[in-house]
């Protein structure tokens, strides 16, 4: 009786496994058609493709001005051209607006080289240079893209006229284990090669800041979405997910730029810890910050304010 009942689980088991590996099986196939359809979205990029290092890298840039804005995105942003969006599209008017895609990110190609802040920064400098982009540069960072700017200072300050942080990385972060840290981000990288990140409950349109803020139109949103599911956690970004600890140690040993720098640290309804922020803007004099009520995705969340802060402080 027991033996049967065993014999009957194992069986059971099997055809469940089957049905997994068949569901599992169409989803993936129902992700390379799509993504075989979604090319030609993503055909024309947003911006000029340069070459740094034999790779092609895109360079955004809009508006007119004086004063030259330089984004720097987050870690894994898919497309910091329209990630952006919904902040420099209110200060084109009055700056010349540039995004510089990494490698790996949005239109630009993937890479499998190393991804310290030397060469993050080589590369981008590199690339304003082949688009013709002089400096000095106001340079606006989201999240781990501080490291790069505050890196971009000490080691250029000719080139850095101001430093404008969108909740940006501070130096002395807690570096969770790394180890995990590169763990969770291949688990992303499987769900998303598999095509599961197209089912509902990984992705929708309320957990993409950049869609939400209501700056991107439809072909927009859809461009946004194609990249979203074929260039999240490339090769190059996955390397800089493994050299995240090594780029804090670098900047922890470097001292705060002395150069005008507006600060936007994103906080929870009733408050959060900005105390990294604070100790930063206390070492240079011509530092301001602001709490802003938010996500990470702070200048989604809350691009006009931004947008009228950083023209007051430009304007200074």
């Amino acid at each position: 009786m027991i033996k049967s009942i065993f014999k009957f689980m194992f069986k059971g088991l099997v055809w469940l496994l089957g049905l997994l590996a068949l569901a599992l099986l169409a989803i993936f196939l129902y992700h390379r058609f799509q993504i075989a359809q979604e090319s030609r979205l993503i055909q024309k990029p947003f911006g000029q493709l340069v070459e740094v290092d034999g790779k092609k890298l895109n360079v955004y840039t809009a508006g007119k001005g004086d004063k030259t804005l330089v984004f720097l995105s987050g870690l894994g942003t898919n497309s910091p051209v329209l990630d952006f969006k919904a902040l420099y599209s209110r200060l084109e008017e009055d700056y010349r607006i540039v995004v510089v895609e990494p490698l790996g990110y949005g239109y630009s190609d993937d890479g499998d080289d190393d991804r310290s802040l030397d060469k993050q920064l080589s590369q981008t400098r590199k690339a304003l240079k082949a688009a013709k982009i002089s400096g000095p540069y106001v340079l606006v960072p989201h999240s781990i893209g501080g490291l790069e700017a505050i890196h971009w200072a000490n080691r250029y300050p000719s080139e850095v006229e101001a430093i404008v942080g969108l909740d940006m990385t501070m130096p002395h972060t807690e570096v969770s284990d790394q180890e995990r840290f590169t763990r969770s981000y291949q688990i992303v990288q499987l769900v998303r090669n598999l095509g599961l990140a197209r089912l509902p409950i990984f992705f929708n349109d309320d957990n993409a800041p950049a869609i939400q803020s209501g700056a991107l139109s439809e072909r927009e949103q859809a461009i946004f979405k194609a990249l979203f599911h074929r260039r999240s956690v490339t090769q190059a970004v996955m390397n800089e997910v493994k050299a995240r600890d090594k780029n804090v140690a670098t900047v922890n040993q470097e001292p705060v730029p002395q150069v005008p720098t507006l600060l936007f640290a994103a906080v929870q309804k009733g408050g959060g810890d900005t105390k990294l922020e604070e100790d930063f803007a206390a070492q240079n004099p011509q530092a301001q910050l602001v709490t802003l009520e938010g996500s990470h995705y702070i200048h989604d969340d809350q691009p006009e304010e931004i947008a009228k802060r950083i023209k007051d402080f430009l304007g200074k």
